[in-house]
């Protein structure tokens, strides 16, 4: 059952999506829904927990990536995430990560070149719990299948990671997709919605879906309305309960009426939210990132 946060807000934010809309500009790529086909009856379900972080590239000192590899590690196994997805991660990340976290196995290209120059968007899942049965890269620009910049983003390549895991155990099978939207590229942004919704569609059309990421937006921008209207449903307004408010914070303090930019959304295979978790704590009194993780547990179906 939906929350009833979610049926009170989503007319409101309803009509402020449509109000921003009529100033989005035009896209060359259609708005398809993410679910193409009927969703079926149930036939198994499972409790999944998720996370988006985005992990700050870069730092001296004290915030260097050497320096918070061990207060990611401790924030990401607080929740035992099945799957979690970080943006800003360049090859020393990936590779700091994956000797902090034995427990995880990871999937995900660097953008500039698809081998090892630039920053990814990884997705990392629990490799004793899971089989990867599809995995898979595409960049969010004109040419998805090379490493490119796409429309009028000025300065950077954007890519997008997805895994898909079914559990060893139970079969249970679900889809995580993970990205960084352009932060300057308005175009750039509107299309890469329309591109990632028509990459769910049609890579995993029939099994739920999970979509984590530093969207560069928020849920006043026509770009939150359409990721709606593909059919996906930010899991916030589905949780039971929920934290609101801003996941950027730049290692100083910020207003907590801010909206946030980073999502985990979700698509039609979910029976409920448990919860979504803003986690703003920091470890030995330093902040992992100049981001909040945001972590969603929630009961999927196939």
């Amino acid at each position: 059952m939906y929350s009833v946060l979610y049926k009170i807000l989503s007319p409101l934010i309803s009509l402020i999506t449509a109000i921003s809309a009529a100033f989005a500009p035009a896209i060359s790529l259609p708005l398809v829904p993410v679910n193409p086909n009927p969703i079926p009856d149930e036939t198994i379900s499972q409790n999944v927990t998720v996370m988006t972080f985005n992990i700050k590239s870069g730092g001296e000192d004290e915030l260097s990536p050497e320096s918070r590899k061990p207060l990611v590690r401790e924030t990401v196994m607080k929740y035992t995430v099945d799957s979690f997805g970080v943006q800003e991660a360049d090859k020393s990340w990936v590779d700091l990560l994956t000797d902090a976290m034995p427990e995880y196995a990871h999937v995900g290209k660097f953008r500039d070149d698809g081998v090892e120059t630039g920053e990814s968007s990884t997705v990392f899942y629990l490799k004793d719990k899971y089989e990867l049965v599809g995995s898979g890269d595409f960049w969010l620009s004109e040419t998805p299948d090379i490493p490119s910049k796409g429309w009028d983003a000025p300065t950077h390549n954007r890519i997008c990671t997805y895994v898909i895991l079914k559990d060893k155990e139970t079969g249970f099978t679900y889809a995580h997709f993970n990205t960084h939207l352009d932060n300057a590229g308005e175009q750039a942004r509107a299309e890469s919605v329309a591109l990632i919704a028509s990459k769910i569609a049609q890579l995993a059309p029939d099994i739920p879906v999970v979509l984590t990421g530093d969207f560069n937006f928020n849920e006043t921008s026509y770009n939150y309305g359409n990721m709606l209207s593909c059919g996906m449903k930010d899991t916030k307004y589905l949780a039971e309960t929920a934290d609101f408010g801003p996941t950027y914070h730049g290692y100083r303090a910020v207003n907590l009426d801010i909206l946030p930019i980073d999502f985990v959304f979700v698509n039609a295979y979910v029976k409920s939210v448990a919860y979504s978790k803003i986690d703003r704590s920091k470890v030995n009194g330093i902040y992992p990132s100049d981001h909040y993780p945001v972590i969603v547990n929630m009961t999927l179906f196939n």
